[in-house]
């Protein structure tokens, strides 16, 4: 669609820093995945990966490909990019409560852990192939 709309669109190659962190100077296609989506919007490049579950628009894995250098391909003019690391903002992790205490001295009540942004994709991804009861044991546990 990017592409259709006249935009700049090629393939990015970017490292996974979770094994290596990749110096351009030291190239080796090795260390390169992908590809993500390279758009360029004005002057800026923009970066995606349409095939990861989960991702919010604009984001790639924190762990694996921002905060790096990307190489965006062309057979002609291939640059180095660096790409942005999200805004914390993005990638919140919300709790909130409602308890009541009982004559006993029971608590009881419940808790609601919310995730956003990176937080919530690798929460998702953990609970992906959970069974009913191991997601309410990851609930329970807060994470």
């Amino acid at each position: 669609m990017a592409s259709a709309a006249g935009l700049d669109v090629r393939p990015a190659l970017i490292s996974n820093r979770g094994d290596v962190f990749f110096d351009p100077n030291f190239a080796n296609p090795n260390f390169l995945q992908g590809p993500d989506v390279a758009v360029k919007v004005g002057e800026t490049w923009k970066f995606f990966d349409p095939g990861t579950n989960y991702l919010p628009y604009g984001m790639l894995r924190y762990g694996r490909e921002e905060g790096q250098q990307a190489l965006v391909t062309d057979s002609k003019e291939p640059v180095w990019v660096d790409v942005p690391l999200s805004a914390p903002q993005k990638s919140l992790t919300k709790r909130t409560s409602k308890f009541r205490l009982l004559e006993d001295g029971t608590l009881e009540g419940d808790v609601r852990v919310e995730f956003t942004g990176q937080a919530g994709i690798e929460a998702k991804v953990e609970v992906d192939g959970l069974s009913p009861a191991e997601k309410r044991d990851f609930a329970a546990r807060g994470r």
